[in-house]
């Protein structure tokens, strides 16, 4: 062994005299011609002109070329970090002796030296490249320049960081680099800082030398979707910024200082700034910064905001498949520092709104003449309450009932969770009615306000005049050809209904409103209904009916009012959260299903002589034989089957939405006709039977329940105070 190892030293020691006689000779004929190193390295790469001077010689130029093309295992990079980094570069430090001081010594000029100058070219060339990117940036075709002329609100509506971010890291790779190593700390990991960063693959290289080459820097390439996906943290302290975020908006305001017309990102500010009724000496202080723009600039943008919404509106109303709902605004004006006759002041005005109408054809759907021939032959007395009790389909709408009673049971009991999908997919499917088509979304359209007051009856027809003529710039014989739905409260649908009565003497056709549907909005009814229901339900002040709202409403320490309007949402949960107790209270008695306390057990199956059974019938049942958990969920299973089995009622197949009239000879939309032939809502004339999600069929195989999936249940039935039921046999972890 001790032979090998000598063996091997002297072969390395022979390589390295090599190495040194090679080196000296070539060094030695540098010199013999007259050259420096620096004077060699300057001819070795220097390029003559094209066409102009004599070229390199053959062999010069191939080595050069190939070693500049990076076709060779050491590259260029390789060779000005090891003069960067060598100790040659830079001034050697120095000690302090007991001789000396070490700020005695007389060192060399530090700027003269490879490391000084090489990081000075380094940035003067990273200047220029940062240079030639922000002056790309700064160019209209990024997008950065929100002109008033183009600017519209889908695109400040869709605006992110995201976008902005793509496009600088498209446009301007090294300015991003620069700012990220100004804004991420080295030391911090990539995963604290909250990036999501994934380094580029890079090919090993080859050392072929026995020196260590300095390691090639790689391109972080950011997840921007997936970075922006996720939420911000949330919680009180510690909680960092987000480093993408502060990158974006440095490169917004540096980029706004270089051009002055870079300015989205500042009229994004001044339009948030706005809604937000910020001070006008908010946008002095920001935009002092770069971060905001004028208040008279924002105002300019908001106009042009406004005709652009305007002209969208004016080109969807050509379709005449829309509604309008208006109602009142009121805005107090106080007076502050009331002088002699000045008081407090109530401005009145109308906001309405402009409401697309998919899936429906005008023709049919807004036909004038329809309603005209029904008010003449007088159809609305015939509507009697027989004729609506008649009209409703009572199968389906105790399935409904039930179903909602289900629905509350698997809602509020966790050991029930499984059954919420089949609950679900039924009310999608099998209970369905009128099926809206998948992914539709109703698109709206605020108009402008007004200073007319909707409360009175001749106001409404200045509101009219001013939403169909001024604001959607139609016609008055094109508005006359079809009805215009108009929809609001109780109280603007009446004063539209005087306004139809006091001018249906009219002899033109416009002025005479006959194409106006005054329709009571669906909310309005709800508040309506919902104030009903809480005064009829409310009980006495002084009573102790805890069945009353008012008793729920001091349990559950809400605060409700029993009043004329009262406030929507907090009645409405009310209402629902002490309906959901009600029929929790319910399911706490027996139902059809059988309790598994009262079966015989197997060993004396059959046993039971009739005397026993007549008195378990005629005794009522003990609170502890109570349905348990694990009997409500083998009931479910009963009546619900295998989900996966389950035959849904196919849902109707639409063509592309129109919403313009159709031609003479254009398609119309039909539903698919095995929709109403063999929906899965009735049984079917061919024989065939319903299909299983409307029939309770027994699963082949019963799945047995977890004990812990009996725990959550059990303590959530214990804070809402309703008998669990739970068997002896049940053990809870």
């Amino acid at each position: 062994m001790a032979g090998s190892q000598t063996v091997f030293l002297s072969g390395e020691a022979q390589w390295e005299a090599a190495r040194a006689a090679s080196m000296d000779r070539i060094l030695l004929a540098v010199q013999e011609s007259g050259w420096t190193l620096g004077e060699f390295l300057k001819i070795l790469f220097t390029v003559p002109q094209t066409q102009k001077e004599k070229g390199n010689p053959p062999r010069h130029a191939q080595m050069v070329s190939v070693f500049l093309q990076g076709r060779l295992a050491i590259k260029a990079q390789d060779i000005v970090e090891l003069m960067y980094s060598s100790r040659y570069s830079a001034p050697l430090s120095v000690r302090k002796s007991a001789n000396r001081e070490a700020s005695a010594v007389r060192r060399p000029d530090p700027k003269v030296m490879a490391n000084w100058c090489l990081r000075e070219w380094a940035i003067s060339k990273a200047e220029a490249v940062v240079n030639k990117e922000a002056e790309e940036l700064a160019l209209r075709s990024t997008g950065f320049h929100l002109d008033d002329k183009t600017a519209t609100w889908d695109f400040i509506l869709n605006f992110s960081m995201e976008s902005v971010l793509s496009t600088l890291h498209l446009k301007s790779p090294t300015l991003l680099r620069l700012l990220k190593a100004a804004a991420v700390p080295v030391k911090s990991s990539m995963r604290a800082s909250g990036l999501s960063a994934v380094p580029l693959p890079t090919s090993p290289t080859p050392n072929t030398s026995n020196y260590p080459m300095p390691s090639e820097p790689h391109e972080t390439v950011y997840n921007l979707s997936e970075h922006f996906s996720n939420p911000p943290p949330s919680g009180s302290g510690h909680n960092r910024h987000d480093p993408l975020v502060i990158i974006a908006v440095a490169c917004m305001l540096l980029l706004s200082a270089r051009n002055s017309h870079v300015t989205m990102f500042q009229k994004m500010v001044g339009v948030w700034l706005f809604a937000h009724t910020a001070p006008h000496g908010i946008y002095s202080v920001l935009g002092r910064v770069g971060l905001s723009v004028s208040y008279t600039t924002v105002l300019k943008l908001l106009g042009a905001l406004s005709d652009s919404a305007k002209n969208s509106t004016r080109r969807s109303a050509q379709s005449r498949a829309f509604l309008l709902i208006y109602d009142n605004i009121n805005r107090m004006a106080r007076a502050w520092d009331p002088d002699l006759g000045q008081k407090d002041k109530i401005h009145n005005g109308t906001a309405a709104t402009y409401v697309e109408l998919a899936d429906c054809d005008v023709e049919k759907a807004f036909d004038v003449g329809c309603l005209r021939q029904a008010q003449q032959e007088e159809r609305r007395k015939k509507l009697s309450l027989d004729v609506l009790y008649k009209r409703i389909d009572w199968e389906k709408l105790n399935l409904c009932v039930t179903t909602h009673i289900l629905r509350i049971l698997v809602q509020h009991v966790d050991g029930l969770a499984k059954h919420r999908d089949f609950v679900q997919l039924r009310f999608r499917t099998t209970l369905a009615i009128h099926r809206m088509r998948a992914g539709r979304q109703t698109s709206l359209h605020p108009l402008a306000t007004s200073d007319y007051n909707e409360g009175n009856t001749a106001e409404n027809a200045k509101v009219l005049d001013d939403l169909i003529l001024n604001q959607l710039k139609m016609g008055k014989d094109d508005v006359t050809k079809y009805m215009v739905i108009v929809g609001g409260d109780q109280s603007t649908v009446e004063k539209l209904r005087t306004l139809k009565r006091l001018v249906a003497s009219c002899p033109h056709g416009y002025p005479q409103y006959g194409w106006v549907l005054p329709l009571i909005q669906l909310w309005h009814m709800g508040w309506a209904d919902l104030e009903r229901v809480l005064s009829t339900h409310w009980g006495k002040s002084t009573g102790d009916d805890l069945s009353s709202l008012r008793a729920a409403n001091v349990l559950l320490g809400r605060k409700v009012k029993d009043q004329k309007r009262p406030d929507y949402y907090p009645a409405l949960h009310l209402v629902f959260d002490n309906l959901d107790a009600e029929v929790l209270d319910c399911w706490r008695f027996p139902s059809q299903f059988p309790c598994h306390n009262n079966r015989p057990s197997a060993a004396g199956k059959g046993k039971v002589d009739g005397k026993a059974k007549a008195k378990a019938k005629a005794k009522p049942l003990d609170p502890a034989v109570i349905p348990s958990v694990s009997d409500m969920d083998s009931f479910l299973a009963q009546a619900g089957g295998s989900l996966r089995k389950r035959k849904t009622r196919p849902e109707p197949v639409y063509d592309k939405p129109r919403t313009s009239p159709p031609r003479a000879t254009g398609d119309h939309r039909d539903s698919h006709p095995d929709y109403f032939d063999a929906s899965s809502d009735r049984i079917n004339d061919d024989g065939v039977g319903p299909s299983s999600d409307d029939q309770f069929l027994s699963p082949k195989e019963k799945t047995r329940k977890e004990a812990i999936d009996m725990t959550p249940a059990t303590k959530r039935l214990e804070r809402m105070n309703v008998h669990s039921g739970t068997d002896e046999g049940d053990t809870f972890i």
